[in-house]
């Protein structure tokens, strides 16, 4: 009974593992040494996560913002905008596009995600230079602990 036990234990975090977080250091002289840190799915998730990102993509070109938790992104005067949006991330912080997915399946995703970002984003905040890159939507540019410019990362506006 204990080893079922355990065994569900560790498929359940194994299922509630959607993102990986990688890091990594440039060692080229013209980067200097920066960090890069990215947020890709995993797994099953991938397809959700691409369901999801051509949805925010196609908002984001129409005008409109998209909400990742307790971050917003958006289009002012031709730049993408990365901003804080809500204090603590829940399922209604988040621009939810419509995408079929399975009941309590999504916001776990999505708070998995904004937990990651809240890392990336402490971590990338403590070098000099960093870039973090959320797959598939957005390239954060940080710079002496802030974020200097958003871009986005595999899609053209």
């Amino acid at each position: 009974m204990r080893v079922l036990f355990l065994l569900l234990l560790f498929l359940g975090a194994a299922w509630a593992q959607s993102w990986r977080l990688t890091q990594s250091q440039t060692s080229t002289l013209r980067e200097g040494g920066a960090w890069r840190y990215t947020l890709s799915p995993v797994g099953e998730a991938r397809a959700l996560w691409e369901a999801l990102a051509l949805q925010y993509q196609a908002l984001l070109r129409a005008g409109h913002r998209v909400d990742l938790g307790r971050w917003r992104l958006y289009f002012l005067g031709g730049r993408l905008r990365f901003e804080p949006h809500c204090p603590k991330a829940s399922l209604p912080c988040f621009t939810l596009a419509g995408v079929a997915y399975e009941p309590g399946r999504l916001e776990p995703f999505l708070v998995e995600l904004d937990a990651l970002m809240e890392r990336a984003l402490s971590e990338a905040r403590k070098k000099p230079r960093a870039t973090l890159t959320l797959s598939r939507l957005v390239r954060l540019e940080l710079e002496g602990g802030a974020v200097r410019e958003a871009k986005p990362s595999g899609w053209k506006p």
